[in-house]
């Protein structure tokens, strides 16, 4: 298990200040093949305190619990047991973290995403847990995969059968890496990433707008300001479907695209960023707007990088490209008045229920990761809170759940239907804002809920961007 490690914050503001020096390297960033699935076998007894894989598989078999208020069908990743530091008085249910926590490009943004995660599960414990009999625990099984593929596939392999769920995968392409073991476990699993694919996986419980309709609303939001436009993206899914909406609007707004996407290779795995900048600032004439999916430290760097070249037009980017430290490093001023945040959901400040519970739990977060950890959990609250009072918390019955239970998001999305079509579950309003001191997590809101036009008419019938 690879321990959880919290990176300095001053880090990626200290990446986006070697902007000035741009030293180029060579690498890439091949995505790894789908994980194995292990072999099933049964369940052979119900072990004290956290499972061990002698003890529990990828599929057991069922017994059931009195722990609940009447019997409940309980399997992988349940016990009648207590959790560890759980109350004596309810059982235990186990659910794993597999997210990018020390080296890779969104570990300052895993790690409080994954303390948010943590502080949710235990405010759901606090408050009598799931049904009033089983606390939830996501720190035996968490996991760090550095944003790879390979790795997170080994992680998934090494904790598949001792987990209920997975409160969080991060990761569009490490996500799609371990989808046929998901499938043959019965794993459900609330993403970190949102690829416009996940609505057509039971399994995955995403949340808010995707990559694609986010980055159509970023094009029409600013369509009366802009003719021309680049786009900058990391390889595999969670860049292509930023490109891809992006370009869909685009098309439809009658702006021109420049060239090619540039492909960022991410820093950590030897992506050049002196290349980037260089194909950017070669563009004659230069775009009005550079729309980016990439990480901060990649963001950082690229507008430091074309700030040296007197670029000034404007930059619209996916959630995951911006963190609120970057407004330490010199490139603080230039994406106060020039960058724009297109994201799922209002950032820390919004004015909801559920983001009021997420400012008691953590008064002072590192960036809008905790944000995102503290949302992004309550699909999977509402599918174990259905499958409990289904009597079936099985892998089975929780997979069973997850096309049937509504999502209360305590007001900072609109409830929503598991039970929908995909299309019907598409959320088509992204959040607007804009780098700013003044926010708490370096983020003001400028138009919240803003849905344009494309995003509004658009079909969502398939995946705007799906790997072959």
């Amino acid at each position: 298990m690879r321990h959880l490690r919290t990176p300095a914050r001053g880090a990626i503001a200290a990446a986006a200040a070697a902007a000035l020096v741009l030293a180029g390297c060579g690498g890439s960033d091949e995505p790894a093949d789908d994980a194995t699935s292990a072999p099933e076998s049964e369940m052979t007894s119900e072990p004290s305190g956290a499972p061990s894989a002698s003890e529990m598989t990828s599929a057991p078999s069922e017994s059931t619990s009195t722990a609940a208020t009447g019997e409940v069908a309980i399997g992988r990743g349940v016990t009648a047991e207590p959790c560890p530091d759980g109350s004596p008085d309810r059982g235990c249910i186990y659910l794993g973290v597999i997210s990018d926590l020390s080296v890779g490009p969104f570990a300052p943004l895993g790690v409080p995403i994954t303390e948010a995660e943590q502080a949710f599960w235990t405010k759901v414990n606090e408050d009598g847990g799931v049904g009033g009999a089983y606390d939830v625990n996501i720190s035996e099984y968490t996991q760090d995969a550095e944003y790879n593929p390979q790795i997170h596939a080994e992680e998934y392999e090494s904790i598949r059968g001792q987990v209920l769920a997975l409160a969080q995968s991060l990761g569009t392409s490490q996500t799609l890496s371990v989808s046929d073991a998901m499938a043959s476990d019965n794993m459900v699993a609330g993403p970190m990433t949102w690829w416009s694919g996940w609505n057509f996986d039971p399994l995955v419980l995403q949340s808010g707008s995707s990559y694609c309709a986010a980055a159509m609303n970023g094009v029409d939001y600013v369509a009366d300001e802009v003719g021309s436009i680049a786009i900058v993206k990391f390889p595999g899914d969670y860049g292509e479907d930023w490109a891809a909406g992006t370009r869909v609007a685009a098309e439809a707004q009658g702006i021109e695209v420049m060239g090619e996407d540039i492909e960022q290779v991410p820093i950590s795995a030897g992506g050049d960023v002196a290349a980037t900048v260089g194909a950017l600032a070669g563009l004659d004439p230069a775009p009005d707007a550079i729309f980016m999916a990439t990480g901060p430290t990649e963001l950082g760097q690229i507008v430091g990088g074309l700030a040296q070249q007197g670029y000034e037009g404007r930059y619209i980017g996916s959630n995951p490209t911006y963190n609120g430290a970057l407004l330490d490093s010199p490139v603080g001023p230039v994406l106060e008045a020039s960058y724009l945040v297109v994201g799922p959901f209002a950032p820390y400040e919004g004015d909801t229920p559920a983001h009021e519970a997420l400012r008691e739990a953590i008064p002072e977060p590192a960036n809008d990761g905790a944000t995102y950890g503290w949302l992004m959990s309550y699909p999977l609250l509402s599918v174990l809170e259905a499958a409990y009072e289904s009597g079936d918390l099985t892998p089975e019955g929780v997979a069973a759940a997850a096309t049937t239970a509504t999502v209360d998001y305590q007001g900072a999305l609109p409830d929503l239907d598991l039970s929908a079509s995909p299309a019907d579950q598409t959320v088509r309003a992204s959040n607007i804002s804009q780098p700013s001191a003044d926010g708490a997590t370096g983020l003001t809101v400028v138009e919240p809920e803003f849905a344009g036009d494309t995003a509004a008419g658009y079909a969502f019938d398939e995946p705007c961007f799906q790997l072959s």
